[in-house]
Formats: structure tokens, C-alpha cells, sequence
């Protein structure tokens, strides 16, 4: 891991996520990138001094952002931020690819009132348009910090490892403990008759260290449920190119775990291979 990109709204929460993010750098030796969009809609009469004052602005919170936090950077890497005046998800989702980002850690919801609420349809919208993996920081969570990762799966059977890899390099660094956490409903789990184990492919295999079967029909009160008993410090889902889970999981039950996760969430891309 070489690149963290870090999208901010100069919100407290995407304060903490950029406090989660620093630790993570230095354990990896990666560098930091601070990225923050600005966008007016044009209008008959605007004035352009209006978009430039806001650029002004902004350029002097980054680079005071970056003088204050440049000094917690302790692996020999760097902090540096960018400004780009773009709609926000796409903006971070350009940043990401040009900077060649490892991975993106954001808070999911921004200041108060409807400029917060903006900034979680943010998050929502960049998790659904980028390749990058994504890492969602909850509000007011900001340590770095993985013993335990779960790995929250409808399907255990998946197979492919260069989806996995950015989990299995925080397995690495980290020497966390990976449990999987089959969502799928138990009746369709494939069960090896010979061990009387549940069917897993090899990269589930090589990366699980143990083994969990959700019955909870309430995705969300079952994952929750399971995270604060064990000490689950990660979750990780996979979002599929087209739609986040399959039929069985609901996006609207998805969107309560991004938002209401009390630890922070690895998102990773996967494209179905043709």
C-alpha cells in the first residue's frame, strides 16, 4: 500500500477519519492524500469571484490541515492535498484513479444539518461509482486499530483473489484474525458430506481463520450483534459491479450498514469476469 486517499468537507467526522487514516499510513509507510471538491452550478448573474473566494478559502484550510498533521506522519511519508472543482463523488472517484490511490478512507457523514446530509449521499454515491477500495469511517471513530476483521459473505464459495487482496495485505501488516460471516440464507450453504464443513473456496479458505453462520432474518441486527460481542474492530463486504449484494440482501438494508456500522467498513470492488 502506497497511497491513502482522504476526501474531506472539513467536518469533524472527516477529522476522525483522517485521524483512523494516519496510523494506517504509517504502519503501511503510505502516503496521504487529502483531496477536497467544490462545485457552483453556473447561473445568469453568478459572480465567478464567488467560486474563486471558495477555492482561496479552501486552498488555506488544506494546507493548514496538512501543517498540522504532517508532523503525525512518523514512517518517513508524506502528506499532501489537492483541490479539484467537480461534483463531489466523481471528483474523489477522478483523485483516486489519477493518484493511483490503494484505498479510500472518508467519514460517512459530514457536519450538521443538510450540508452533513449531503456529505453521506457522498460517501453513498462514491462507494457505488469507484473500483478503489473504500473504507467508511463512523462517526467519531478514529483508531487505527485491526485484531479482529469480519468478513461479512453471501457467498462463501467466491473465488476471486484479486478482490480479496486488499484484505488479505491488512491481514499481513496487521496480524488480525479474519472471521467469515456467511449472510446468505442457510439452507441455500453448500455442506461438504464427507467433513460435514460448510463448502468454502480456496481463497476463502486461505484467508478465513474461523468461521460464522448469520440466522438472523435483520441483516443489519445480526452483523451489529455480532461485531460488538466479539470485539470486531472491521467489516468487510464486497459490491459487485452491478448492485451492492445480490437478491438476496436489500440495498436499503446495505445503505443502514454504511451508515450505522459502529466499526469502520472495507468496501472492495468486484467485476464479474467475462
Amino acid at each position: 500500500m502506497k497511497t491513502i486517499l482522504v476526501p474531506t468537507d472539513f467536518s469533524e467526522n472527516a477529522e476522525n477519519a483522517l485521524n483512523y487514516a494516519i496510523p494506517m499510513a504509517n504502519a503501511f509507510g503510505a502516503n496521504i492524500e487529502l483531496v477536497h471538491t467544490f462545485h457552483l452550478s453556473q447561473r445568469a448573474g453568478m459572480l465567478v469571484s464567488v467560486q474563486e473566494r471558495m477555492r482561496i478559502e479552501a486552498h488555506k484550510d488544506l494546507k493548514k490541515m496538512v501543517k498540522e498533521y504532517q508532523d503525525k506522519m512518523t514512517n518517513g511519508n508524506n502528506m499532501d492535498f489537492h483541490l479539484i472543482r467537480d461534483y463531489a463523488p466523481e471528483g474523489i472517484s477522478y483523485m483516486a484513479k489519477k493518484l493511483k490511490a490503494d484505498v479510500i478512507v472518508m467519514g460517512t457523514k459530514g457536519a450538521s444539518g443538510l450540508k452533513g446530509a449531503i456529505w453521506g449521499s457522498v460517501a453513498s454515491r462514491l462507494i457505488a461509482i469507484t473500483s478503489i477500495p473504500v473504507i467508511a469511517v463512523p462517526k467519531y471513530y478514529n483508531r487505527f486499530n485491526l485484531d479482529r476483521i469480519l468478513l461479512a459473505i453471501e457467498n462463501p464459495t467466491f473465488n476471486d483473489k484479486d478482490t480479496m487482496a486488499p484484505l488479505q495485505k491488512l491481514k499481513k501488516k496487521s496480524g488480525a484474525t479474519v472471521t467469515t460471516f456467511n449472510m446468505a440464507v442457510p439452507i441455500t450453504v453448500e455442506v461438504d458430506e464427507e467433513t460435514e464443513t460448510l463448502t468454502t473456496s480456496d481463497t476463502i479458505r486461505e484467508i478465513s481463520d474461523d468461521y460464522h453462520q448469520s440466522f438472523d432474518t435483520d441483516l443489519k441486527e445480526g452483523l451489529v450483534k455480532y461485531v460488538n460481542k466479539n470485539k470486531v474492530d472491521m467489516i468487510c463486504m464486497i459490491r459487485k459491479e452491478r448492485g451492492f449484494f445480490s437478491d438476496l440482501v436489500h440495498a436499503s438494508a446495505t445503505k443502514k450498514i454504511i451508515f450505522d456500522s459502529p466499526v469502520p467498513l472495507l468496501i472492495l470492488y468486484y467485476r464479474e469476469k467475462k
